[in-house]
């Protein structure tokens, strides 16, 4: 799933790291990038403040869940307690999961982490009963 979402960056023209800086993948935005790519972000919106040279963290899981989320926090998230890490961190932050229960957008944006779902391109046996699953 990385990988697909990776070989989908570098189509545009962005420059991709893997385990990279504590994260899944590093990819440094570029003017390439920025001149080819149509992505959008939630809600069908582009990231206006998207810059060459800006660095998005990425932090995949096969499941959409809270630990992705704890995950790709950016370090100077505020919490409950006050003030987050004072570490240097990236300037965007984004999960790549299969899918996305109602609301994990929602609460992803208000953690200050953008959702990027892809789809697997294939379809596996499972079970006994030889389902399927997408």
């Amino acid at each position: 799933m990385l990988c697909a979402f990776r070989d989908v960056l570098r189509g545009y023209g962005a420059e991709c790291y893997g385990e990279a800086g504590g994260h899944d993948m590093l990819v440094r935005v570029t003017d390439d990038f920025m001149a080819r790519c149509d992505l959008r972000g939630p809600r069908g919106r582009v990231v206006d403040t998207v810059e060459p040279g800006d660095i998005v963290a990425v932090e995949g899981k096969l499941r959409a869940s809270f630990k992705v989320l704890e995950q790709a926090m950016p370090p100077d998230q505020t919490t409950p307690w006050g003030a987050g890490h004072s570490r240097v961190g990236a300037d965007f932050y984004v999960v790549v999961v299969p899918d996305e229960p109602e609301g994990f957008d929602s609460v992803a944006a208000a953690c200050g982490i953008g959702v990027a779902v892809m789809v697997p391109a294939h379809v596996k046996p499972t079970g006994w009963r030889g389902g399927t699953v997408e």
